[in-house]
């Protein structure tokens, strides 16, 4: 998703030091309302609770449109009263050995001084299956899953990653909070 997308809904945008990383604050009223089943919306709403009261929290937004995606990040901001870190995770993954992981430590350890909450977008871009996996680059990909859940338990906060269903590795889907998923389209939302 553009950061165009994210800079419509916030009044107060900074760009990171790394481009892949952009800081919103602000969170505009919305003229539409986030589309989720209704026990998402409890879902949300427990993570923001358990998130300020210092715990780690992990969302999972799988298969979220672009718009129900920004919706919810914004309503995070407006429960939650802190600022957002958008991190695009297709430009964070870095081709040198360590520097991905050097640069998650470091955003995650700003998010925590500056209490953001953290949101990958395209998360499977960097904790998503690989190719065809064989016990290697599951070894691998499990490796990178267990780095980042390292990450999350030094620094109480929330943190959202956003991918597709077809691209989550299962040690992922084991190790987040809550997931949300788009309703079916033939199941009409709860505030219709």
């Amino acid at each position: 998703m553009s950061i165009k997308t994210y800079r419509k809904i916030f009044a107060d945008y900074q760009q990171g030091y790394l481009s892949a990383f952009s800081i919103f604050r602000q969170p505009l009223p919305q003229k539409s309302e986030v589309i989720l089943a209704t026990e998402d919306y409890s879902k949300l709403q427990d993570c923001v609770a358990k998130a300020l009261k210092g715990q780690v929290m992990t969302l999972l937004l799988v298969e979220q449109a672009t718009s129900n995606k920004s919706l919810i990040v914004n309503s995070l901001a407006q429960q939650s009263k802190k600022a957002i870190c958008v991190v695009d995770c297709v430009q964070l993954n870095n081709k040198y050995i360590g520097e991905t992981e050097k640069n998650l430590a470091r955003i995650i350890a700003d998010a925590h001084t500056h209490d953001w909450i953290l949101f990958f977008d395209e998360a499977d871009a960097l904790f998503g299956k690989r190719t065809k996996l064989t016990a290697n680059h599951e070894h691998y990909a499990n490796q990178e899953v267990s780095y980042l859940f390292k990450l999350f338990n030094q620094h109480a906060g929330l943190y959202v990653l956003a991918c597709d269903e077809a691209n989550l590795c299962k040690t992922l889907k084991q190790r987040v909070s809550y997931s949300l998923r788009p309703l079916p389209s033939s199941v009409p939302s709860p505030l219709a």
